[in-house]
């Protein structure tokens, strides 16, 4: 039997870096520099020995997507649009409610009961009710424009 001695122990737990051995760390060296196909890590410092030995798990692909500004775009102009059409409708409301507030009015100085403005009940509710219509047009292109734009839906 031969002696373990220091060579021995040596030779057993050499840099395999030392022998010629190439070793890549992802196609890269330690500087970040691209290691090509005909090159090898022979010469690289001990640090760069240290991080060359490192196994790291494979990281997955990214794919970042790009927003989508023209349906973000829509979708911020159509939320506006909502708010300048719920101030038109709450308007109308309050104008309808004025003409029957009126008419319900009991007048101290006559028994007769104040004349109602049935025709321009008619009128705002007719307004109210396109207006309507164009807010669920509106809600519903804005739902459908929510996903590519990253946005929630609303009801």
């Amino acid at each position: 039997m031969g002696s373990i001695g220091p060579s021995s122990l040596r030779k057993e737990t050499r840099n395999p870096l030392a022998s010629g051995v190439s070793r890549e760390f992802n196609g890269f060296s330690a500087q970040g520099k691209p290691i090509s196909d005909g090159q090898s890590a022979k010469g690289l410092g001990k640090h760069d020995e240290a991080i060359h030995s490192l196994e790291l798990p494979k990281q997955k692909e990214c794919s970042v997507t790009e927003p989508n500004y023209e349906a973000i775009g829509r979708y911020t102009h159509l939320v506006g649009e909502l708010d300048s059409l719920s101030m038109k409708r709450r308007s109308l409301f309050t104008r309808i409610v004025g003409v029957l507030k009126n008419a319900n009015e009991n007048p101290l100085e006559s028994k007769v009961p104040r004349k109602c403005n049935f025709e321009a009940v008619r009128d705002l509710l007719d307004e109210a009710e396109e207006i309507e219509k164009a807010i669920r047009s509106t809600v519903d292109q804005v739902n459908e424009l929510a996903p590519l734009a990253d946005k929630s839906a609303i009801s």
